[in-house]
């Protein structure tokens, strides 16, 4: 795995500059895995590519009910502007699809996450995730506390092509996500 300067360079051409929107505490910097720690401290809690991933104060967007039952707390570390969280559990890196009620693990590295995984062409955020992106950002840009959502949700029948799509305060709408299906666990 490439170092941490590499890593952030190769995160950063990608995802280009951030929009920063706070500054981590010393506390937050402590929790947070290396190569996070090292992104996190050098922009801050900030978005990339006009709302599409969004780093993430731990302890304001739990994805413990997302998780496994019996899963440690975990905080997501990372989240897409459609709500998905990247969450650490303390050993595992999970992504959270929430409009499809669906988790699946992805590394116990972050340095794999920030240095390879989400830099991936064919990686979620960078495949699929743009076109749902432009189609939200009609509605308006997102605050750090809001996300696009699909209505009627994609667990009440909707689909991603026929839904319309609105911004919502993410509190609210990964409650009623969560409460409207069940999550599955998907891929390895």
């Amino acid at each position: 795995m490439p170092d941490a300067k590499t890593m952030i360079a190769s995160f950063r051409k990608h995802w280009g500059k951030p929009a920063r929107y706070a500054n981590p505490s010393k506390r937050d910097l402590e929790r947070a895995p290396e190569a996070l720690r090292a992104v996190i401290g050098k922009d801050g809690w900030a978005s990339y590519r006009d709302g599409t991933l969004w780093t993430c104060a731990p302890g304001k967007w739990s994805a413990a009910p997302w998780l496994e039952p019996g899963a440690k707390d975990a905080d997501a570390w990372l989240r897409t502007g459609f709500g998905d969280l990247i969450a650490w559990d303390g050993e595992m890196f999970w992504q959270v699809l929430v409009h499809h009620g669906a988790r699946m693990r992805l590394t116990d590295s972050d340095s794999w996450l920030i240095g390879h995984s989400l830099v991936q062409p064919d990686a979620y955020v960078n495949d699929q995730l743009p076109h749902l992106m432009e189609r939200g950002r009609e509605k308006g840009a997102l605050s750090p506390s809001q996300i696009y959502t699909f209505v009627p949700a994609l667990a009440l029948g909707g689909s991603e092509e026929d839904s319309a799509i609105e911004i919502a305060e993410a509190s609210v709408a990964l409650d009623i996500l969560r409460q409207a299906g069940g999550v599955e666990t998907i891929g390895i």
